[in-house]
């Protein structure tokens, strides 16, 4: 059973909370739907690679779950080829993990960029790198934001490093647990990752986004008082049942 969502073409409101947000793959519970990290935003959907694992939900503020990825297994998500990044753009994603030397938790095979960490630390490339060490077991929210020129990592919503950065970013490749296929694969849980165009995150917007991403969504909430109404909040992960989406899509409309 792999970690997963499926959200219909009518649902995609968590997609209209965030300036500029173009993806959003969360890991929730969907035994049915295979080897597929869906997006919440219907524009590209990842493929689970060597099996990384539904990890249950592991305490992750407004999570229900995660994503476990083994860097012995060489486990990712492949996002493919995404648009490249000529001005503004942030990244998002929610990390736990002890790693000592350097781990990636999102970037590309392309090579020009990744956000991981280095020696405990969060690192945007090993250019931009926070001062402090999250390496700690517990979980962190990521945010990486450029304006026209400078790079700022957020952590659990406070600017900890920033830098110059104003190349084009490419996205050929992506991998959320790798450096795509180049390697420095994650050992830890991963979940909730945002990908925006054209937007920026000040400190008052990055502040926002995290407390967004701590909730939760409106969809995931409504989804578990859905879950609730029928009876089954208590189920096992693993036993969500498929006709739950299929009445919410009913509901949306």
């Amino acid at each position: 059973m792999h970690g997963s969502i499926y959200i219909s073409d009518s649902i995609d409101w968590s997609c209209q909370l965030n300036s500029g947000l173009r993806h959003r793959w969360q890991s929730l519970p969907d035994q049915q739907r295979g080897n597929v990290c869906r997006d919440l935003c219907q524009r590209v959907h990842g493929t689970l690679v060597n099996a990384p694992s539904w990890a249950g939900p592991l305490g992750r503020p407004g999570g229900f779950g995660a994503l476990r990825f083994v860097a012995a297994s060489s486990q990712r998500v492949d996002l493919g080829d995404l648009p490249s990044h000529a001005g503004a753009f942030w990244k998002s994603i929610w990390v736990r993990g002890t790693p000592s030397g350097t781990q990636v938790f999102y970037g590309p095979s392309d090579a020009t960029w990744w956000i991981g960490f280095s020696s405990g630390a969060i690192s945007w490339n090993g250019s931009i790198t926070t001062a402090g060490t999250y390496n700690d077991g517990a979980w962190h929210h990521v945010i990486v934001s450029r304006d026209a020129s400078v790079l700022t990592i957020y952590v659990d919503g406070i600017s900890r490093a920033s830098g110059a950065m104003g190349s084009t970013v490419t996205n050929g490749g992506v991998s959320i647990g790798s450096f795509g296929t180049v390697g420095f694969y994650f050992d830890g849980e991963l979940d909730d990752a945002r990908h925006a165009d054209g937007f920026a995150l000040g400190d008052n917007g990055a502040w926002a986004a995290y407390d967004d991403a701590r909730r939760g969504s409106p969809l995931t909430l409504n989804w578990l008082r859905l879950a609730m109404a029928v009876g089954e909040a208590g189920a096992a992960a693993s036993a969500f049942p498929w006709h739950y989406y299929q009445q919410m899509q009913a509901m949306a409309g």
